[in-house]
């Protein structure tokens, strides 16, 4: 755990949180809560990761966030669905490296992203998830599928998806995608 989570979640934020949303679920946000998993190919490298409300659904919904998205970023999000009564796991974004594809062409973000959070369904050894992505999310989550499939593991069999704006190419220019 480091210290820059702590300073991240300050007091005032987790205030904000208990005014609209259960002190149990703004407690298991709390950074002495997070959880780790193992970075794939990064030996000693973690990704954080919350989740709330475990078992409380037929599936845990996970999070894929776009850019500069994470735990502090998605908390209200996390709460909100927990506090309806879902099982919701929301990993935070790991900014620490870019592990190389299995073609070894080139370094790809989207490919480490992918790797990262199938890590956070590994850890928390579970079988299948619904999935809710945003923006560039949407891209992780086609490449954790294509993982998933060429790994033979069934995480997404029958999932139920759903991608809020989500990100792609159809002639965004940086400042409109930014805008976006």
């Amino acid at each position: 755990m480091s210290n820059q989570n702590k300073n991240t979640f300050s007091h005032n934020y987790q205030n904000t949180l208990l005014e609209s949303y259960d002190p149990r679920i703004v407690d298991g946000m709390s950074p002495d809560r997070w959880l780790h998993a193992d970075v794939p190919n990064r030996p000693g490298e973690k990704i954080a990761y919350i989740r709330l409300n475990e078992g409380a659904s037929e599936r845990p919904v996970i999070y894929i966030p776009g850019f500069t998205e994470g735990i502090i970023a998605k908390a209200p999000f996390a709460a909100d669905l927990a506090q309806r009564g879902f099982d919701v796991i929301l990993p935070d974004q790991n900014r620490k490296g870019i592990t190389k594809d299995s073609q070894k062409i080139e370094q790809k973000a989207t490919y480490s992203q992918a790797l990262n959070y199938l890590a956070v369904i590994e850890a928390e050894k579970l079988e299948s998830v619904d999935v809710v992505t945003h923006s560039y999310g949407s891209l992780i989550f086609d490449s954790m599928v294509r993982i998933a499939d060429r790994n033979e593991q069934h995480f997404f069999d029958g999932s139920r998806v759903i991608m809020l704006a989500p990100g792609g190419f159809n002639d965004d220019t940086p400042t409109n995608l930014g805008l976006r």
